[in-house]
């Protein structure tokens, strides 16, 4: 990779509110370091990338003859609400084909078993509120289809009590709607302040699979050609998921078409979902009202359901990510462990694997400590290693603010022997995570943000962080 450790030329997106293409033609080769990589720790395979103050490479996706896709964000200028979205195929060693940067952005891709490729794309406009649109390319990068995002179904919100005696009083108050006249389009909010995690694509078969956030979980399912075919809801429209720019519920998609999806639900909402879904989920005694359990939801491709289960504990769990193998659904999330009976800075984040078995429904589950404050931002399959990542090792004051720096991590948890090895953490000049990971064979690409700052500060200026190992 020395090709990549000189600097050929410095490629600054334009500044905010334009747009612009920047494409290298596949004959001549690729641009050597139009992402401005530059070598952190150069003989272990790790590097920064600025395209401005602000840059973050949030989700990467392996593609046909060794290319990467890249999504991202960028800012000229150190300025919340101030950030564009960016595109680019590179190859491993992060030198690019194309580059394109527009105000809407991206909000997630992913590549079929075929080698075509799902993207969705922001749609800019004069508001706060942004349309998406599906396109399909074929592995060689043409465009073969495009429709735009649906959200066709409008749900009543329910209004739960925080207090648990107004809750035992009356556990929920339904309210209607009030955008009676839906528009069929999906929209998202807050776009400039980030595009990521509120929709969710899934390509692990030819058909598209999207989960979002659209006053309540929804899943809907497309053809190859971006024909939609159906949308389901998985979830119910309350306090804990009322944001579009909320995060979403996760999915998986088996070889025989059925689909696995998951969301949380907390205590106190347990029996307006049962009056939603007509459900008979079992009321969770001895937690807080605001704990939130795993809702496991098995559906089959069709979207009509064959089992849902609630999986409890005493601990919330935040949900960040599923991975099928075989018939085992594995479950990322993160939560608060007690660590002492001290009365402060008793408890820390912690991450937990449960492993769902699809045939019987029976679970199991692993708490893993990996150092100080663990943030699990995904997993990643390879064989029969399971990738976990995301940062670790920072300190928190009452849950909210980091007071000390973090390190990107990734860990591989051999499935056959139940066994998650030492972490491999990377350490930038202030905090670093890796925001998205793709392994094949051991070798691990990963993409990530570096010299991030603490929170609380003026300071928001941070690098990406791209990673061939």
């Amino acid at each position: 990779m020395n090709h990549i450790y000189s600097v050929i030329f410095i490629f600054l997106l334009s500044a905010c509110g334009s747009d612009s293409k920047d494409s290298v033609n596949d004959d001549q080769g690729p641009t050597l370091n139009a992402l401005n990589l530059q070598p952190i720790t150069a003989s272990e395979g790790i590097f920064s990338g600025r395209l401005g103050e602000i840059t973050s490479f949030e989700k990467i996706v392996q593609l046909n003859n060794d290319r990467l896709l890249i999504l991202g964000e960028t800012s000229v200028l150190a300025e919340n609400g101030k950030l564009d979205g960016f595109f680019a195929i590179t190859n491993k060693q992060g030198s690019v084909y194309s580059l394109d940067n527009n105000s809407g952005g991206y909000i997630d891709a992913c590549v079929h078993p075929s080698g075509e490729y799902s993207l969705g794309v922001l749609l800019y406009t004069e508001s706060q509120s942004h349309q998406v649109e599906i396109q399909r390319y074929s592995a060689g990068g043409q465009l073969l289809y495009s429709a735009p995002m649906l959200a066709t179904t409008l749900e009543q919100k329910y209004l739960i009590p925080f207090s648990q005696e107004e809750w035992l009083t009356s556990p929920f108050e339904i309210v209607e709607n009030p955008n009676t006249n839906i528009d069929q389009r999906y929209h998202q909010n807050s776009v400039s302040w980030g595009r990521f995690g509120a929709v969710t694509f899934n390509c692990e078969q030819e058909e598209l699979l999207v989960a979002f956030n659209n006053d309540g979980q929804k899943l809907a399912k497309y053809g190859i050609d971006l024909t939609f075919q159906w949308e389901q809801v998985v979830s119910i429209y309350y306090w804990d998921n009322s944001d579009r720019g909320a995060g979403t519920a996760q999915i998986s998609h088996s070889q025989d078409g059925d689909i696995f999806i998951v969301d949380t639900l907390t205590t106190n909402a347990i029996p307006a979902y049962n009056h939603r879904f007509e459900s008979t989920i079992a009321q969770v005694e001895n937690t807080r009202q605001t704990t939130s359990h795993i809702l496991f939801k098995h559906l089959d491709s069709q979207g009509n359901l064959i089992e849902e289960r609630l999986i409890s504990s005493i601990h919330s769990h935040f949900l960040k990510d599923i991975a099928l193998y075989n018939h085992q659904l594995f479950v990322g999330s993160i939560g608060h462990i007690t660590k002492s009976d001290e009365p402060n800075n008793t408890r820390e984040l912690d991450i937990s694997l449960i492993n769902i078995n699809t045939f019987d429904y029976t679970y199991s589950q692993e708490w893993h400590d990996l150092n100080k404050e663990d943030w699990l931002n995904g997993l990643a399959l390879d064989g029969d290693s399971l990738y976990l990542f995301g940062h670790t090792g920072g300190s928190q004051v009452d849950s909210n603010s980091w007071v000390s720096d973090t390190e990107a991590f990734y860990a591989k948890y051999d499935i056959e022997q139940q066994s998650l090895t030492a972490a491999t953490t990377i350490k930038t000049g202030r905090s670093s995570e890796i925001k998205d990971l793709i392994v094949s064979e051991g070798k691990v690409t990963a993409v990530g943000v570096s010299n991030a700052p603490l929170t609380h500060t003026s300071d928001i200026s941070r690098q990406a962080l791209f990673i061939s190992q």
